[in-house]
């Protein structure tokens, strides 16, 4: 009933909208008739294709959360691990007066 009720409502109002706009226009010189492809088919097809859609999102109206039509995948996010090597130069561990390296008893 929804599938056939709501678009029929939303293209006559279509219909009603030309036929107002026609009424209002009368003195305009380049009156375009009711078209009903332009007035009601179109309004109409487009609700139809908006029920359908929500339609399907909500399982039928069974339910209140929606659900896409398309499952996208999951962003998996992953750690970059860094190593790096880092040399010294000799002169930054080796004791000033001795000229040995620096043991961790002397720090």
């Amino acid at each position: 009933m929804l599938f056939l009720v709501f678009p029929s409502a939303i293209g006559s109002l279509g219909v009603l909208a030309a036929y107002l706009n026609l009424g209002a226009n009368a003195s305009a010189s380049a009156q375009s008739p009711i078209n009903l492809d332009r007035d009601f088919i179109y309004p109409f097809t487009l609700t139809l294709v908006a029920v359908i859609v929500v339609g399907f999102q909500t399982n039928g109206y069974t339910t209140t959360e929606r659900k896409p039509l398309l499952e996208w995948p999951k962003a998996v996010r992953t750690k970059t691990i860094v190593r790096k090597k880092v040399i010294a130069e000799d002169c930054d561990f080796k004791s000033k007066t001795t000229g040995r390296k620096k043991t961790r008893k002397e720090d």
